[in-house]
């Protein structure tokens, strides 16, 4: 059967860092999307921090966005399916015990917000400089980030915390009302990112291949951390990157090489080649 559609997460699988990913990849997209293979960018991120490189590729139109909470149309500029946290909710999770000795962020309004002493609350913290460096790109620091959210009143996409030590983050896990009425996951060590319950990656490609009519043997996806695992175990057209943490391979059936080494051009030319023969 051919393959119709391709779901690569961003962060370690298509990028080599926060902001680029190789001439390799950027060719093989789009000669998928030139044979009519639709290729959707499946992230945590926001919009608003989806390189420019992937978003000047005009034929990519539509993104999975927030880990599934967003699926959107970029060429109509419209939301196709979402499912977020309630402000009120956000307003709980930021205010869980542990967050103070965090940096949070709110996604929301399609863009990335942090309150502006995340570098005292993280300080000496292992997890610094990854912080620092995703907040260069496409983020809004706010001055008071629970105050900014409650004055917008509107639903919260995902929150994320970045924690300053292990032991923090396990406090912050184990809380009651997180593991009953949210889904968590992970990207890093030291982070946590959170989606109503449900929500993750695999959900919002189901839901995408509802609207276009694709079944998932039409489908292949491609990933590499804690939050790719659902989407990985999704379909049997599923690959990790060799750089993928461990339980990302044990859920694809597939390996490619390392993002270092376009391991996306080599899946999506693997499928050009296949799609030919079926």
């Amino acid at each position: 059967m051919k393959i119709k559609a391709v779901f690569s997460d961003l962060d370690g699988t298509l990028l080599i860092d926060n902001f680029k990913t190789s001439q390799e990849n950027i060719d093989a997209i789009t000669a998928a999307l030139n044979s009519g293979i639709d290729f959707i960018p499946t992230t945590g991120r926001a919009i608003s921090d989806v390189p420019q490189q992937l978003k000047s590729v005009e034929k990519i139109r539509n993104f999975i966005l927030t880990n599934g909470a967003t699926v959107f149309d970029r060429q109509k500029n419209i939301i196709l399916y979402k499912n977020y946290i309630s402000c009120k909710d956000a307003l709980e999770l930021m205010s869980t015990e542990g967050a103070s000795k965090c940096c949070v962020m709110a996604f929301l309004d399609g863009q990335v917000h942090y309150q502006k002493d995340w570098e005292k609350r993280l300080k000496g913290s292992p997890v610094c400089p990854d912080v620092a460096e995703f907040l260069m790109y496409g983020c809004k620091e706010v001055e008071n980030l629970y105050e900014y959210v409650k004055n917008r009143n509107k639903s919260v996409e995902k929150i994320t915390f970045f924690f300053t030590d292990l032991d923090n983050r396990i406090d912050v896990i184990n809380n009651t009302l997180l593991l009953e009425e949210f889904e968590l996951s992970y990207t890093l060590e030291l982070n946590l990112e959170i989606t109503n319950k449900g929500v993750n990656k695999a959900n919002g490609i189901k839901e995408f291949c509802k609207i276009k009519g694709y079944s998932m043997d039409e489908i292949a996806v491609i990933g590499d951390s804690g939050n790719d695992i659902e989407m990985l175990s999704l379909t049997k057209n599923s690959y990790a990157v060799e750089n993928a943490v461990e339980k990302a391979k044990l859920a694809a059936n597939y390996s490619a090489p390392r993002n270092t080494e376009s391991g996306v051009a080599w899946v999506i030319n693997k499928i050009l080649k296949e799609n030919t023969l079926a």
